[in-house]
């Protein structure tokens, strides 16, 4: 299971009557993050100050669902316990300058 977390959110001071309406969502899950751009409200605009972090986390799903992103983060989990070996520049083995 994986901790998701609102980091912060952008929104609008004004749009159609409304105060601080959330247009993108900046979130993490695990060790990954990411930025969800959020479509216009709708008739289910909360205000401002009643959303809750369920209610925002239940927008960025709704755009990935949440299986994706912790499929990704548990990819990014095993890959941050077993890394690569740094890649470096060799030269050509057929070039002589």
């Amino acid at each position: 299971m994986h901790t998701w977390k609102v980091e912060g959110v952008m929104a609008y001071p004004s749009l159609d009557g409304r105060s601080n309406v959330v247009y993108s969502v900046h979130w993490r899950c695990g060790l990954i993050d990411g930025i969800a751009e959020l479509n216009p409200p709708s008739d289910s605009f909360v205000p401002f100050d009643q959303l809750t972090e369920d209610t925002v986390l239940g927008w960025v799903w709704a755009r990935t669902p949440k299986a994706v992103w912790e499929a990704r983060a548990t990819k990014a989990e095993e890959e941050a316990k077993n890394p690569k070996p740094e890649a470096v520049t060799v030269s050509l083995p057929w070039a002589t300058e």
